[in-house]
């Protein structure tokens, strides 16, 4: 008897976990200004300003990933990844120390978005630098990929 009362105890409770969970998720959507101003979204077949969830997230970071020291007001320290590339020699080495640098920023000015993977490559001929991210939402534990070019 004591040990149906328990598993039906604890069927409870994890039915109620997952309803607070889904409730919580549910309620939580990010909300962003498009980097790069008005674009049509072929979703609502609209022209919008705004990004949600996943697509917030991914602005958030190339925005980051495009900014100068100085750009985030009231955090001069904040960001500056875009000053690592601009000049920059292509060269192994320098992607390696890149993917580094980038990495330690990404883990001071994100608290809640973990850096998964990171790939830098090169395009000599270009002269572009391609950077390839994975990140996880850790409220949502939703993974994201995307990528941006950077002509040097």
């Amino acid at each position: 008897m004591a040990v149906e009362q328990t598993l039906e105890r604890n069927q409870l409770i994890l039915k109620r976990v997952k309803e607070l969970r889904t409730k919580f998720l549910d309620q939580y959507d990010y909300v962003d200004l498009h980097s790069l101003g008005i674009y049509y979204d072929k979703e609502t077949e609209s022209n919008e300003i705004a990004v949600f969830k996943d697509k917030a997230l991914i602005n958030t970071v190339k925005m980051w990933m495009l900014s100068k020291k100085g750009d985030y007001y009231r955090e001069p320290l904040r960001g500056g990844v875009i000053e690592l590339l601009l000049g920059s020699p292509m060269t192994p080495q320098r992607a390696s120390e890149i993917r580094s640098q980038i990495i330690d920023k990404f883990r001071i000015d994100f608290s809640l978005v973990e850096l998964v993977q990171l790939t830098i490559d090169m395009d000599v001929k270009l002269k572009i630098w391609k950077v390839k991210y994975e990140v996880l939402d850790i409220i949502n534990k939703k993974l994201v990929n995307f990528s941006v070019n950077v002509q040097v």
